[in-house]
């Protein structure tokens, strides 16, 4: 009889274990946190800030580069920031520096790699590790699996931005956005 107590406490803290995961993946694939672990390296802020903002973004562009500066200034708690690394193929320059940023988010260094660049356009990661990821052929099936969902939202220029689900062409009409000082309930 005693070895059926321990197998139905065994058997009750595995479901338990069970039980606990799987309320947790639930939880956080809410139609607010639908996020894969590769989106939660990138993801800055709070998750139950009010205002959540995705940015499409090719940070070898000066133009998103000043984008990227921007959004830093502005997103502090509880604004939740979520940065997203699109890529346009136009050159290999582009694609570079968003294989650079996709090796840092899988490093765990996203930001430390991300607040550096807008910096200086310059940072620095493990060299092997970075050698050791740039040639693994998923990092750039990433990026052009999100450049695809980037395209199915129609996205066409970068930097391009989702503030609570409203989409925002370019710099110029997201400072707009900000600046009229609008009730964020209502975005």
């Amino acid at each position: 009889m005693n070895i059926f107590k321990k197998a139905a406490a065994t058997f009750l803290v595995v479901l338990f274990c069970v039980a606990a995961v799987l309320v947790g993946r639930v939880y956080l694939s809410g139609p607010r946190y639908g996020l894969t672990a590769r989106d939660w390296a990138r993801a800055r802020g709070n998750p139950e800030a009010p205002v959540w903002i995705v940015e499409y973004t090719d940070l070898s562009s000066r133009q998103c580069v000043e984008s990227g500066r921007y959004l830093a200034s502005v997103a502090a708690d509880p604004l939740s920031v979520f940065y997203q690394v699109r890529f346009l193929a136009k050159d290999r320059s582009a694609l570079d520096t968003v294989l650079r940023f996709e090796c840092a988010a899988r490093q765990g260094k996203f930001w430390p790699f991300h607040d550096a660049w807008l910096k200086n356009q310059a940072a620095r990661i493990n060299g092997k590790k970075l050698a050791e990821c740039l040639r693994r052929p998923e990092i750039e099936e990433a990026i052009r699996d999100e450049t695809k969902k980037a395209e199915a939202l129609g996205i066409r220029s970068i930097p391009t931005y989702f503030v609570n689900g409203k989409k925002v062409s370019g710099l110029a009409d997201l400072k707009k956005l900000f600046d009229a000082k609008f009730s964020w309930e209502s975005v």
